[in-house]
């Protein structure tokens, strides 16, 4: 069967990809509850979201993510949001679209449907087939809303990873980027359960996805694994750090990253190959514009 249209891998073959930074550290900003799953807001502040994604448009994102990380069933059971997975990713995706829309067609960035993980270990219980239809109901809702691609983000788990690319490309035909979230090292970055970084790139490569990525750590740390990573895979690859490793202060997290500090690690992550760079956790807005600014 011929896959959708491609948009993703159009807009690649442009050049680098400038993508968004962190939706939740603008919306604790605004005063979200850390107890709370954002994703709620599309429902109840619906505004706020649309003035952020606003915020990393105007700033010179070419890709605004959706407002989803958390809107898959598993998710939301545990977070006492059961049965609205449908109900928070359309609303998610209609707003990210909505302001995508404001830019005029050369220049509209791209909207990728954003699926995180479960936030429960696969071994804990529960068959695979819980997984595969919490991911595919959420890719199907996505898919439907209109959005351009799929971006699953911050996996540490590589079995989990590849349920949910492979419920998504089931569910939908549009393209999926998938990125993983180190969760230590040993020369290479590490996977909870999934080897290598590596190891578990070359499986989700082969596995179909159409661009692949590391978020939710530093800088540093992905300038040091790129090259690794940018030989384990052809697919195009994305970086997303944190802005540095955060210090608790007063019940918040506070990352020590300036925008320029931030973008300088990435513009290099770009002349040693990556094919687009954002944000992850402690990035808002100024760190998009700064990154807009170092690479041109």
């Amino acid at each position: 069967m011929d896959r959708h249209p491609t948009p993703l891998t159009d807009r690649l073959d442009r050049g680098p990809l400038l993508l968004d930074g962190a939706l939740a550290t603008a919306l604790f900003a605004r005063g979200l509850d850390r107890d709370v799953p954002g994703d709620l807001w599309n429902v109840e502040r619906p505004q706020e979201v649309g003035e952020v994604h606003d915020s990393h448009r105007l700033a010179g994102s070419q890709v605004l993510q959706t407002n989803t990380f958390r809107s898959n069933a598993l998710a939301l059971d545990a977070l006492g949001c059961r049965g609205r997975a449908v109900e928070f990713n359309q609303r998610g995706a209609a707003i990210a679209l909505e302001c995508a829309a404001q830019s005029p067609s050369p220049k509209r960035p791209l909207v990728a449907g954003n699926i995180g993980p479960s936030g429960k270990r696969m071994q804990s219980g529960g068959s695979r087939q819980e997984w595969t239809d919490a991911f595919a109901q959420q890719a199907e809702a996505l898919a439907a809303a209109g959005v351009d691609y799929l971006g699953l983000e911050t996996f540490t788990e590589l079995e989990e990873a590849r349920v949910a690319l492979e419920a998504a490309r089931g569910a939908t035909q549009l393209e999926v980027s998938v990125s993983l979230a180190p969760t230590g090292s040993d020369g290479d970055l590490l996977l909870i359960g999934g080897g290598t970084m590596t190891e578990c790139l070359g499986v989700l490569d082969a596995e179909g996805a159409t661009a692949l990525g590391l978020n939710c750590c530093t800088g540093a740390e992905m300038l040091t694994a790129l090259p690794h990573c940018l030989k384990a895979t052809e697919r195009p690859f994305f970086l997303r750090p944190n802005a540095g490793l955060p210090v608790e202060e007063a019940d918040a997290l506070i990352y020590p990253d300036d925008p320029e500090a931030f973008a300088s690690h990435l513009a290099a992550a770009i002349q040693l190959g990556a094919a687009g760079v954002g944000g992850c956790c402690g990035t808002d807005a100024r760190h998009t514009r700064a990154l807009r600014q170092a690479i041109g």
